[in-house]
């Protein structure tokens, strides 16, 4: 057992505090030598901190057994005796701030517990009167988590900033009205309204409900980062106002919520759209979400108001407040006015990153008007054909049930099919075939597609059995569900920060209610009918990925095939397989269609062998061949590390950006290569959405977006017109690297979202 000393200047202005010594601390001597000590380097070189100008401790100061601090008591060692000497040990320092890492020293310094609530904020400690605390994230838990390291540099440079005084000056003080009397609130509220003599006020707010979001208990509102009102709806289950008190109440606030020279703040937007609606109509404009302007700088990052509060502010964590104190009226409206004042010092931090990264017309002339479109539709939802879900549901728990017995008697026993122990036992130990592992997890697995690969690898009727059981199992307990409100529409809520790389992701509202559009199987999609004198027109990008990694990357090849026409995958499968177009066979197709895909995105040959159910040998040919008659390709994937290699960046031709935070190597390439094409697809499309919803008849509502897809619901009359816009507005020409792009819109239209026929 080996004592590991200390390190560092006793008068630096900064002490770093992790929790114990790693194997190679103990082998060298020195704390932080290891792999963990070079990324704590690293980190704090970023935040322009010398490490040999810190004083560098840890809490225990012998390396515990395997490297389990739970086992420390193993070595005669308790922790509370480890507090009490790192207290003694940090007395005879003279920093002005102390950064514990991890969970343990947290606790230690402040006896807080949490260090995914308290990273990034400034605390006193508890251990050392007055000393400020900035704690953070270890830097071994960094290995399997690496976007959070964009976290850490932000709290090492808080604590740059810090560490040049020993005082408080920075934490906010907010002046917070709360509980106010009529008189107060109206004349709060007037002041708002009144913009004196300017063309427009900036306001944020936020609003507190009950669970299940059923009633709205308090309103908060400020026009500045430095004080606001929370005024109470209701308190303890009672009205806090008379009936004409609360109805002025309600009218100042639906004019302020609803005037065209009042310029909304809220943190996810979407949220008190919906809960306000019936009481105050559509809130309009809103000026800023500050879920989307994050998302837009960093969207590897959590987007929570309590990651945005540690970034952009320096108010201490306090989402636990309300909670903490049972949720007593004073903390809620004190919790609800913070929240207030938090969310509006964030715009302004955003307003000011966004400028500096050039992304300010990306923000409010393109992602805040998508908000406005996306919550119409989402408020106005898609008609149920409540019949054809019923009929759904009684065919699909008849097939299961076959399919199950089915599998019962190839088995010779019920076998759970949505068990994975059960299906991982049947696969890897009675049938004794080759184990797959999750490529994510590395673990065993029996997903659908590993038993895809099983059965290209030894056909059996069992595999088929298991994944027809699986699929009809999965629509009855999803999809033939009535997942509707009481008027019989479908309402979900459109999520713009849902991927990094921009596209959209659905789910279900804010009653819980409605579901994931996006992942509605295309047989199903028959549920979905238009209303009454109305139709669908449904927009489809043609290969749109495809076209633009053949645009990016320059290769003359790849886009001369596009630029003939016709189906793209048939063309490449002809010059793979050597075969007049006309006679491709079905499987070659497949295979085309699965190589433009992997080789585009630079997937592995072993790979794409499993995806493609082909052996590695076919699978390396394809590739190559591929890669032989669009040479380019590979230079584009290099021009992309090199890029990465400058800033961890990409940049679309439409302005989007990502910054990459995860482990260099080629998982983090490979996700770069895909993330410009599926970025241009999304911004083309929604871009042009835009357009088309500035012209659509008062009767038009843009309904859907999945994928590559729009779909419009407009009557029947208008189907011609509204189709001709649509196909206009999208096949536009896109310049990349001095050539024009036309990606062309398939339309489509019908009276339900399964049933369309193509329009001409």
């Amino acid at each position: 057992m080996k004592r590991i000393p200390s390190v560092g200047r006793v008068d630096a202005p900064i002490v770093i505090v992790g929790i114990a010594p790693s194997k190679e601390d103990e082998m060298v001597g020195v704390p932080f030598v290891g792999q963990q000590g070079k990324l704590l380097r690293q980190l704090l070189e970023s935040a322009v901190i010398e490490y040999n100008d810190c004083y560098v401790t840890n809490l225990v100061k012998y390396h515990p057994p395997n490297n389990d601090i739970k086992r420390i008591k193993e070595l005669g060692i308790d922790i509370e005796t480890c507090v009490l000497e790192l207290r003694d040990e940090l007395k005879l320092t003279n920093a002005n701030v102390i950064i514990p890492l991890g969970e343990l020293p947290l606790q230690a310094l402040t006896s807080k517990e949490g260090i995914g609530k308290y990273r990034g904020s400034i605390l006193k400690s508890d251990l050392l009167s007055e000393r400020k605390v900035i704690p953070t994230y270890h830097p071994g838990s960094l290995f399997h988590q690496m976007e959070l390291t964009a976290l850490v540099m932000s709290d090492f440079k808080k604590g740059k900033r810090e560490s040049f005084f020993p005082d408080f000056r920075n934490i906010p003080k907010r002046d917070y009205l709360i509980s106010p009397t009529f008189s107060q609130a109206v004349d709060y509220l007037n002041s708002i309204l009144s913009l004196n003599d300017k063309p427009f006020k900036k306001i944020s707010f936020d609003i507190e409900t009950t669970r299940l979001n059923q009633m709205i208990l308090c309103l908060g509102i400020s026009e500045s980062k430095d004080s606001a009102i929370c005024i109470p709806i209701f308190d303890k289950g009672k009205r806090y106002w008379s009936i004409s008190e609360e109805t002025e109440i309600w009218r100042l606030f639906q004019a302020i919520l609803t005037s065209p020279n009042h310029y909304k703040i809220i943190q996810n937007a979407q949220f008190e759209m919906d809960c306000l609606f019936d009481v105050v109509g559509e809130i309009t404009p809103v000026y800023m979400d500050t879920m989307i302007g994050h998302h837009l700088l960093y969207s590897e990052l959590p987007k929570d108001l309590a990651t945005l509060c540690s970034l952009y502010t320096n108010e201490t964590f306090y989402k636990d407040e309300a909670k903490d104190a049972d949720y007593d009226s004073n903390a809620l409206w004190t919790y609800n006015c913070k929240d207030v004042c938090v969310t509006f010092e964030v715009a302004e931090a955003l307003e000011t990153e966004l400028e500096e990264a050039g992304l300010t017309s990306f923000m409010h002339g393109y992602q805040m008007p998508l908000l406005k479109i996306l919550w119409q539709a989402s408020h106005f939802g898609v008609k149920l054909d409540k019949s054809k879900i019923s009929e759904l549901d009684t065919h699909y728990k008849r097939e299961g049930e076959k399919w199950q017995k089915c599998l019962d008697v190839l088995v010779g026993k019920e076998i759970n099919v949505n068990s994975s122990t059960q299906v991982k036992k049947l696969l890897y130990q009675d049938m004794k075939l080759p184990q797959s592992i999750h490529k994510k997890t590395g673990k065993l697995t029996s997903d659908n597609e590993a038993i895809g690969r099983l059965n290209k690898l030894r056909p059996d009727p069992i595999f088929e059995a298991i994944l027809k059981t699986r699929e009809c199992n999965k629509i009855v307990s999803t999809y033939t569900k009535d997942m509707s409100d009481p008027d019989g529409r479908v309402r979900c809520n459109w999520v713009i920060t849902g991927t990094e790389t921009g596209r959209l992701s659905s789910r279900k509202n804010i009653r819980k209610t409605g579901c994931n559009l996006q992942n509605i199987p295309k047989n199903l999609r028959d549920i979905f009918t238009a209303d009454e004198g109305c139709s669908y027109v449904v927009g489809d990008l043609s290969q749109v990925e495809a076209r633009f990694v053949a645009w990016l990357s320059g290769d003359e090849n790849l886009k001369n095939l596009f630029k003939k026409g016709g189906k793209v995958h048939s063309q490449v499968a002809s010059w793979i397989f050597k075969t007049p177009v006309d006679l491709v066979t079905p499987e070659q197709y497949a295979k085309a269609k699965s190589v433009v895909h992997g080789a585009n995105y630079d997937m592995g040959y072993r790979t794409f062998a499993q995806t493609a159910g082909i052996s590695i040998t076919e699978s390396q040919w394809l590739l190559n061949q591929y890669h032989n008659n669009f040479p380019m390709i590979k230079m584009w994937h290099q021009s992309i590390v090199d890029q990465l290699r400058r800033n961890r960046m990409t940049t679309s031709p439409f302005g989007r950006r990502r910054l990459f935070f995860g482990w260099w190597g080629d998982s983090l390439f490979k996700e770069a290569y895909a993330t410009v094409p599926q970025a241009c697809a999304v911004d083309l499309l929604c871009s042009a959405i835009l357009r088309v919803y500035y012209q659509l008849p008062p009767s038009a509502i843009i309904l859907l977006q999945v994928h590559d897809e729009i779909v419009i619901q407009c009557r029947d009359e208008d189907v011609g017109n509204i189709a001709s816009l649509f196909k206009r507005e999208v096949e536009k020409p896109i310049i990349i690297n001095g050539d024009s792009l036309f990606v062309p819109l398939d339309i489509k239209v019908g009276k339900n979202w399964k049933e369309l026929k193509e329009w001409i």
